[in-house]
């Protein structure tokens, strides 16, 4: 071989080799490139997702309520209901006010006695029913259907025997509201259900009176936190003014 051929030789291998490593130094740039644009859509993604998880929906909170009723066996009946009821305004939560004398009539009766509900360690936290069905309407809506509370017939939500079961409330009774419609009171009756997933949520609370069909803005309080709660029976009321806050909840998710 002549010393020619033998340079040519060395050339072509140096070249393939320098072509080589460069295509392995470019295939890393590559992958490293690819990786970090994954990774950042991925966190991205991941941001969105927590983003959404940690939403912030519409509370009222205040220090205590009060609820009218009758004495059983020297005390309120402060257990979870044990029987099921016809379709009410609370959905079958432990209704509280802050304005009791003005559910005496046709309702507690004159012999019902008042007793101021509170909790030890913090304010009770209702989730704002009419606030939150204006904000998050359609994400009610779809957790509900997820949740097989509602169903959509011909465009229209219909409530299912899940929620009345949920509720312990007599299928297919309904109560009809002049200032509300239909499904939004599944609506409001499906987040009851959904509410009750968050611990740190002790009831519902609605701001709105529907022009006098409802003597007074009202909450109601879950009838498994009733075993939490502080009452005393009181003859005054005392003014409450309660807070209206955003908490980060998870239900909607």
């Amino acid at each position: 071989m002549s010393n020619n051929q033998k340079i040519s030789n060395v050339v072509d291998k140096f070249i393939f080799l320098t072509a080589l490593w460069i295509a392995i130094f470019v295939g890393i740039i590559f992958a490293i490139s690819l990786l970090r644009c994954f990774n950042y859509k991925y966190k991205k993604s991941k941001t969105r997702y927590r983003n959404k998880s940690a939403s912030k929906l519409p509370f009222i909170e205040m220090p205590n309520v009060y609820h009218i009723g009758s004495l059983i066996s020297g005390n309120v009946n402060f257990y979870p209901r044990g029987h099921i009821t016809n379709w009410n305004y609370e959905f079958g939560l432990f209704s509280v006010s802050l304005e009791p004398e003005r559910w005496r009539h046709q309702v507690a009766g004159p012999g019902a006695d008042i007793f101021e509900i509170s909790l030890k360690d913090r304010d009770l936290r209702f989730l704002d029913v009419d606030a939150i069905l204006i904000s998050h309407r359609e994400e009610i809506k779809d957790k509900g259907i997820e949740w097989q509370l509602i169903e959509i017939k011909t465009g229209i939500v219909t409530p299912t025997d899940r929620l009345y079961a949920a509720l312990k409330l007599t299928y297919p009774s309904f109560t009809a509201l002049t200032k509300r419609s239909d499904e939004e009171q599944y609506l409001q009756a499906s987040l009851a259900i959904i509410a009750s997933q968050d611990t740190d949520i002790d009831g519902l609370w609605w701001t709105d009176t529907l022009s006098g069909t409802m003597r007074t803005e009202r909450g109601g309080i879950y009838q498994h936190k009733l075993t939490t709660v502080d009452q005393k029976k009181v003859s005054n009321v005392n003014n409450v003014l309660y807070k209206r806050l955003n908490h980060v909840s998870e239900i909607l998710v």
